[in-house]
This record gives C-alpha cells, structure tokens and sequence, in this order.
C-alpha cells in the first residue's frame, strides 16, 4: 500500500512539472512575440444594419412568384389566427380543438 502512494506522488510531482514547464515556454514565446513589432490593425467591420423592411416594395424587391408567395403565405397566417366557426354550444366545430378528456358519444357531434 505504501508504494501505491509513493507511486502518487511521484506522478503528482511529474504532472506538476510537465504544467511548470509548459508555463514557462508560453512565458518564454508571449516574451519574443512582444519584441516583434505588432500586426497592423484592420478596420472594423460593420456588426449589423439596420433597415425597415416593412419599407420596401415586396413586389420590385422579389424576383419571379415571390411576392404571390408571400402575399398567400401572409394571407394564410391571417387566417389562422381567427378563431374557427362556433356551434349552438359555444364551442368550437373544429373536433380536434376541442378537449377530449371524459367525453363520451353523446357529447361529439355526427
């Protein structure tokens, strides 16, 4: 059992000096580096633009059947948020909106 931990800490001690060793050759590059004159700086580039879209002419802006493409997309999600038809009730026609716990055949329409 004692060599076990001999052997411990003669790994410890190897893996603390290959870590002081490595230490010491960045110390030793970051040091030359600093002797050599620095890279020339580049201009920023622009992060982001900002610009209204709701601005442009969706027509002249897309080429071909876009903008019919848009315009049907952009007619469908009106769509879809309207709320469905609803029966005598006061619930929705649509079945499958409709909560489906504890129902029984009397209570889905035919």
């Amino acid at each position: 059992m004692e060599s076990f931990f001999v052997t411990l800490g003669y790994g410890f001690l190897a893996l603390l000096g290959a870590a002081i060793l490595v230490a010491l050759l960045e110390h030793l590059r970051n040091a030359q580096r600093a002797g050599r004159a620095p890279a020339p700086l580049l201009a920023p580039r622009a992060a982001h633009v900002d610009i209204d879209l709701a601005a442009l002419d969706i027509a002249t802006a897309m080429p071909g059947d876009a903008a019919q493409r848009q315009t049907a997309v952009d007619k469908a999600l009106a769509h879809m948020v309207r709320p469905g038809p609803l029966a005598a009730d006061g619930q929705s026609t649509w079945i499958e909106t409709r909560p489906m716990v504890g129902l029984t055949a009397e209570t889905e329409p035919r």
